[in-house]
């Protein structure tokens, strides 16, 4: 469905518009990562541009794909994805990584370590601790399966003790501002401060709500482009049971007869 409209001025981070608009700032991206994968980078570049505010007919929301080079000279590839229900996303959104990733021969070749971090506005696993990190092992053998692939799933919902706090204190704090949204809570790391001061910042931007607007306005189109192709497909698929003539299917898709014949023979 599309997503439902929030006046910017009333956004909140978790919004996916909000997000994909703060973590564009490449200092607040950098700052988050270094804090959460305990790492110093020396280079950071959004890979994919402006799709990181990109629409999609299922709206499963924005991904934020960056590249990484730290001070060591390890380089990194990096998506970040805000997102709900994220255990079961979370092969779909795998899936379409590897897939934009490896569609670039030059990807391919590159051995760069891949980390998926779902920032998640529910708790995926349902334990309470702020930070999941998954590891995948051989069965009946004492060793981890490495392929290169890293998954940290964040939980903006933590219990805050000792016990399930499991994460470095700034990238908790920003986890509570996530699943609060309460701009009037006070902060005191200079983490989830920058990260609240850019969302008050962009409410009251001109330029950011003419790109709120545009955003709106695409992931309409979007989503009716998505809507007619899934009718289309119904009905060319009712004519090729016999359930519908080819006569009904067109009139009721405004074509010719000769196209749903085509459409009924590519499709198969």
């Amino acid at each position: 469905m599309v997503p439902k409209q929030v006046p910017l001025t009333e956004m909140s981070l978790n919004n996916d518009f909000m997000f994909g608009a703060v973590f564009s700032d490449l200092s607040i991206c950098k700052a988050f990562l270094e804090k959460l994968l305990d790492i110093i980078i020396a280079k950071i570049e959004i890979v994919q541009g402006e799709s990181s505010l990109d629409c999609s007919h299922d709206f499963r929301g924005v991904r934020l794909d960056v590249s990484v080079l730290d001070i060591s000279g390890h380089s990194y590839r990096i998506e970040i994805v805000p997102t709900d229900n994220a255990l079961a996303r979370s092969r779909l959104y795998l899936s379409a990584f590897y897939s934009d990733v490896y569609a670039d021969s030059e990807a391919c070749e590159d051995d760069a370590p891949l980390y998926i971090i779902f920032l998640c506005n529910d708790d995926p696993v349902g334990l309470g601790y702020a930070q999941y990190i998954v590891e995948t092992s051989y069965r009946d053998v004492p060793a981890v399966y490495d392929d290169g692939t890293h998954v940290i799933f964040l939980n903006s919902h933590y219990i805050d003790d000792a016990t399930h706090a499991n994460a470095n204190p700034e990238i908790l704090e920003f986890l509570r501002y996530l699943g609060t949204g309460n701009d009037d809570e006070p902060v005191t790391t200079e983490f989830a401060g920058s990260v609240m001061q850019k969302v008050l910042e962009i409410r009251e931007d001109k330029t950011w709500q003419t790109c709120y607007g545009l955003w709106v306005q695409k992931c309409a189109s979007v989503h009716t482009a998505g809507r007619n192709e899934g009718r289309e497909s119904t009905l060319i698929g009712l004519a090729r049971k016999n359930l519908l003539t080819t006569k009904q299917a067109a009139d009721e898709l405004g074509i010719t007869e000769a196209e749903v014949k085509h459409l009924m023979a590519s499709t198969k």
